[in-house]
């Protein structure tokens, strides 16, 4: 596409290649300097690499693998040249060159792996290695000017003899069996529904949602539209989709035709004004919680798509190319697949859309088609709708609560049990290549679990299942709030008595035409906020007016809403976000609703308490504050304070006709959790009492909130000398979650292998006396010596203790000679007490340590 003139330029003239051969003077150095360029152009194109960007990197990396391989073996060495390098790697003898060709493609077609875990290289993979090679070869030979070189029939033929054995020898597939997902119009309601309610940014996910519906409109590979790594021309510096790009015309009354131009599939760009090269969707910060200012990249767009494709519960991995396959599949059924390869920027003659995206057999009614059946119902090439639901990812969707559980605590459990059977397990690995290896391990028992949850709901399906599923394909929680708000506001015309007359506005004068100042109305309030945010519903409280006795019973609740109406209550809702329940906690804090709704607290600093990080909401919330045991202590307290009386009565033996006072509330608690009376236990438990999480919150808190806690005890009992630990006794052994065979909690002690480690399985082994001669020159002791150990005489020149607890060598110890003995002294007189001594202790000595207790709780 020709780039547009300059707005308000002057076109040169036009003229002829031959006006300009004629132009062209002998005389003048024009001539010499027309001569060089094209000249140097000459040279710079012998050679020219004209191949698409993702061909030349395939091309690059075989090289670099031959190479490599050549320099394993031995026949590339270190010192040789470049040339020499790329002559050993292509030598002009053709048998030499044929055996090197030979062993390299049984050795990938031994080695090679695919692109799954486990999974052989497969033929057609084997094939780019056949493709890259021919090019090399012919390219070397044509820069050396090589004349004895193999022709292409030759080399191709040497090349699939080898791969043929290959592939018979060790048993390779024609193709590898991947399976390919397809994201329609179903999933693409689901994906923007789930992701507009969890997302954590909805400026981040409008833009996702904008690139799908490209994607899936035009068709186009996620090249065209974020930036690429890999992409090298024909950018222009903007190697992604800008505002530039996009022509917006308006055709009807709130309608719109957008015209793409993608540059990646044009060699030509016009550059436009600044503001028009700006990215159309940005990139997001970490978490996902604002934009940037640069452009997505390509694995973003794949990366986003295929994350919440796995927390909706679909069970295969998605990426961009999804969408396109889809969409490649709906418009050849459409429109033929002449017309679908010109939308996909395909070659006329190529079967690229055949192999990689048209999966006809899959919606094909086959037995329709061969056994003479009624096919008036079938769409071209037997395509069946009904065929076409049962392998949609939109019908075998999983439940909400089911994807929370498999991404909860299913994944993990089977994280530990496939590491634990994994022989391959990297105990010598550092904390990174733990961390990657639980990725991956990570990844696998989600794929598993979803493909078994999957299996097993279609085992399980009825008829009536999945003819429901199939009538809410096409529902969408967005779709439903914009027919709500569309209604809500044409009941509200009604009710109002609008007529197709045009009416006069009441805040303008009908003599003056003045604006009417000071005007007092009653507006309704916004829709967005008479949503019921409890429910987490999109259900519309209507206000309705006071005569409006039929309420929206006078509607019609299927009434038709206008393009225009659905248009503006959707740029409305997309606006203001109303069906996300994320909430940023940083910017906009909120009071705790418990509190907020328990009329025992009437502390205001607590009540109106704002909280900015919602996992300490979530620990406020499940502390003992909030049980019923702190709310009736609270009530009592209350009651106690608002009556006259002196002391607190007992009201369980009130009931039981006996009078029990306490002075104060917690005496009275105390009382009722320690009293044994049958009759009054029974009544306290009829109250409620001693019930389940009466006095706990069934949920556990946080891992910060308990270490906080931990630490705040530690501090307290620091002064007592009592060593604390952290841990508590497990009833029973439990695996450990990153070392297989390690378990946590009493029980035998694991055998785990590891280098150097030899086990014997025998019986125990007995100390064996030393030697006589040995007897002289070693102390042994049951445990490291408390002391620095003597060293003899005769060794004290060549042996250095070291101290097994610091690793230090230690100090000399000198042998003492006996002291000589004295005389004993004379007995002293000793005089026996006639009272028993008592030691007189001070008035701090009296009192005995308080026992230490954790803190509790209201």
């Amino acid at each position: 596409m020709a780039a547009p003139p300059v707005v308000g330029a002057i076109a040169p003239p036009r003229y002829s290649l031959a006006d300009r051969i004629n132009h062209i003077s002998s005389d003048s150095d024009q001539l010499v300097d027309l001569i060089d360029e094209l000249e140097q152009h000459a040279e710079a194109s012998v050679g020219w690499r004209w191949q698409a960007v993702q061909t030349q990197i395939r091309q690059d990396n075989i090289y670099k693998t031959y190479k490599d391989f050549l320099t394993s073996v031995g026949i590339i060495t270190d010192g040789l040249s470049d040339e020499e390098k790329e002559l050993a790697m292509f030598p002009s003898n053709k048998d030499e060159f044929i055996k090197r060709m030979r062993l390299y493609i049984i050795f990938i077609a031994k080695f090679g792996q695919g692109r799954r875990r486990g999974t052989k290289i497969s033929y057609g993979s084997l094939t780019s290695h056949r493709l890259g090679l021919v090019f090399w070869h012919k390219r070397v030979h044509t820069k050396y000017g090589i004349a004895t070189s193999l022709t292409h029939a030759q080399l191709w033929h040497a090349i699939t003899e080898a791969m043929r054995y290959a592939a018979t020898k060790f048993g390779l597939t024609s193709n590898a069996s991947i399976s390919f997902t397809k994201v329609g119009l179903p999933e693409l309601r689901q994906l923007i529904d789930y992701d507009t309610l969890n997302a954590a940014s909805i400026e981040v996910s409008e833009g996702h949602h904008l690139a799908w519906c490209i994607a899936r409109v035009c068709a186009v590979r996620p090249g065209s539209i974020g930036i690429s790594g890999q992409r090298k021309i024909n950018t222009n510096n903007l190697p992604f989709l800008t505002w530039g790009d996009i022509e917006i015309t308006r055709s009807e009354l709130a309608r719109f035709q957008a015209r793409i131009i993608f540059r990646n599939l044009k060699t030509n760009y016009h550059d436009h004004e600044n503001a028009s090269r700006n990215p159309i969707v940005l990139a997001s910060k970490p978490r996902g919680l604002e934009l940037s200012d640069e452009a997505v990249t390509v694995s973003a767009l794949g990366g986003y798509l295929k994350l919440r494709g796995s927390k909706i519960g679909y069970p295969g991995t998605l990426n961009f190319y999804s969408i396109r396959r889809r969409a490649a599949n709906d418009l050849t059924r459409e429109i033929g697949r002449d017309a679908a390869r010109s939308i996909m920027n395909h070659d006329a003659e190529s079967r690229v859309l055949e192999k990689y995206y048209l999966s006809v057999g899959e919606s094909m009614d086959l037995s329709r088609v061969t056994l003479d059946e009624d096919t008036s119902n079938l769409g071209v090439e037997g395509h069946s709708e009904q065929i076409d639901h049962e392998q949609s990812l939109a019908t075998h969707v999983l439940s909400s609560q089911k994807a929370r559980e498999i991404h909860g605590p299913a994944v993990n459990a089977l994280m530990v049990k496939l590491m634990a059977a994994d022989p391959g397990f990297p105990h010598t690995a550092t904390s990174a290549q733990l961390k990657n290896y639980k990725r991956r391990i990570r990844r696998v028992a989600l794929e598993t679990l979803l493909n078994e949850e999957t299996q097993k709901q279609r085992q399980q399906m009825t008829t009536l299942d999945f003819n429901q599923r199939l009538q809410h394909l096409n529902d969408s929680k967005i779709m439903d709030l914009i027919l709500e708000k569309g209604r809500a506001h044409l009941a509200v015309a009604t009710s109002a008595g609008d007529t197709d007359e045009e009416e006069s506005d009441a805040a303008i004068d009908d003599e003056t035409q003045q604006i009417i100042h000071n005007l007092e109305e009653n507006p309704e309030e916004d829709l967005e906020l008479q949503i019921n945010d409890a429910n987490q519903s999109t259900e519309i409280h209507r206000e309705l007016d006071e005569n409006d006795v039929d309420g929206d019973n006078g509607v019609d609740i299927d009434i038709e809403i206008s393009y225009e109406t659905a248009v503006r209550a959707f740029m409305q809702a997309m606006l203001d976000n109303t069906l996300s329940r994320h909430h940023d906690f940083k910017n906009n804090p909120v009071p705790c609703p418990l509190c907020q709704e328990d009329d025992t607290i009437t502390d205001p600093k607590v009540k109106n308490k704002l909280w900015s990080v919602q996992i300490k909401l979530n620990d406020h919330m499940k502390t003992t504050f909030h049980t019923p045991r702190a709310r009736w202590v609270r009530r009592a307290k209350l009651d106690f304070d608002a009556s006259s009386e002196a002391e607190v009565r007992c009201p369980y033996y009130e009931q039981g006709g006996t009078n029990r006072s306490f002075a104060e509330v917690w005496s009275l608690v105390r009382h009722i959790e320690n009293d044994n009376d049958p009759s009054h236990r029974q009544r306290a438990q009829e109250d409620g009492w001693f019930g389940d999480n009466w006095d706990s919150h069934p949920e556990e808190k946080s891992k910060s909130y308990r270490q906080t806690k931990d630490n705040e005890f530690r501090m307290k009992v620091a002064f007592t000398g009592i060593k604390y630990s952290d841990e508590k006794e497990l009833p029973a052994p439990i695996p450990h979650e990153s070392y297989p065979g390690l378990v946590r909690g009493p029980g035998q002690l694991p055998r785990i292998d590891r280098p150097g480690l030899v086990w014997s399985d025998g019986p125990p082994t007995i100390p064996r006396p030393l030697p006589a001669g040995m007897e002289n020159l070693f102390i042994t002791t049951s445990g490291p010596p408390l002391h620095p150990t003597p060293i003899p005489h005769r060794l004290r020149n060549h042996v250095i203790m070291v101290n097994p607890l610091i690793g230090k060598p230690t100090g000399p110890v000198e042998t003492t000679e006996p002291a000589e003995p004295t005389e004993p002294a004379e007995p002293m007189d000793t005089v026996e007490p006639t009272e028993p001594a008592v030691e007189k202790k001070r008035q701090g000595d009296e009192i005995d340590t308080p026992a230490t207790k954790r803190h509790r709780e209201g």
